[in-house]
């Protein structure tokens, strides 16, 4: 009797003990007392891209506030978006510090010093944009872009539009970037018209693995040197100097044209054209 009697006993507590644990456990780890708080996230430093994948904590489904920090005053922090979307990705954000939080819906003044994720995306380089911004039919406005007094060119993508088409003709040769960037823009631009022509390229640099604007660069495609008189012999030659203008170089072009045995009398003809690189 005495075996059995324990053996009863010991049943007895452990059904007790089961269902003691059955009611208390869930007490003693109830997250939904706690405040909410971002545990994962990913981030896009090219887009400027915050991703929340996940949240402890309060009772969904939660409000998510972004504040950004004042550039002039670091304890100042401005509500700069929310958002009710569960588990939002909150893109195009500028450059700056920011903090992100989660609350329970309803939360309308939410504090930015508690249960926060502290995010900072960096100011984009200065950038210099290179190469010329006038040109002579036939020439490459080679473009290049680099970080503001670093040596050598960033790799760029460009996309290429006619603002401008000349009178009685087109322009030839510009073209927008290949998928793979490149150091320069070698376009050999002609113009087949009679008037100025313009064609504009907007720039993106690679820096750190990300694509950033880098500007737009219009060039002035000057027309093909033309001489009325059509008996002139079609050989000529000519040559480029140029002239240091502070930051700027200036070139002159000059064709020479010698006249057939028709117009002997006029021996040639001067036709400049201007290259202006920046």
């Amino acid at each position: 009797m005495y075996r059995g009697e324990l053996l009863f006993f010991l049943l007895a507590v452990g059904i007790f003990s089961i269902d003691f644990l059955k009611v208390r456990v869930p007490h003693f780890f109830d997250f939904s007392t706690l405040p909410p708080k971002i545990t994962q996230w990913k981030l896009d430093s090219c887009s400027r891209t915050i991703s929340v994948q996940a949240v402890t904590g309060g009772i969904p489904p939660y409000d998510f506030y972004v504040f950004q920090q004042d550039a002039l005053d670091s304890s100042n922090w401005q509500v700069v978006h929310m958002t009710k979307e569960q588990f939002p990705q909150i893109s195009d954000l500028p450059p700056g510090n920011y903090r992100v939080k989660a609350v329970n819906e309803g939360v309308s003044s939410p504090s930015f010093s508690t249960n926060i994720l502290e995010i900072s995306f960096p100011e984009d380089p200065e950038l210099e944009v290179h190469g010329s911004t006038s040109l002579c039919s036939g020439d490459s406005p080679a473009i290049t872009v680099q970080l503001t007094q670093v040596e050598g060119p960033l790799p760029i993508r460009w996309t290429a539009e006619l603002l401008q088409a000349p009178e009685a003709g087109e322009v030839i040769g510009y073209t927008s970037s290949p998928s793979i960037p490149q150091f320069k823009i070698s376009d050999s631009l002609v113009n087949t018209g009679k008037t100025v022509a313009k064609v504009s390229y907007q720039l993106q640099a690679l820096i750190n693995g990300c694509l950033r604007p880098a500007g737009t660069v219009t060039v002035q495609v000057n027309p093909q040197a033309r001489i009325a008189d059509r008996t002139f012999w079609t050989q000529s030659f000519q040559w480029t100097f140029g002239r240091l203008l502070g930051s700027h170089e200036l070139s002159l072009r000059y064709q020479f044209f010698y006249g057939s045995p028709k117009s002997r009398g006029q021996r040639s003809r001067v036709l400049p054209c201007f290259s202006y690189l920046r």
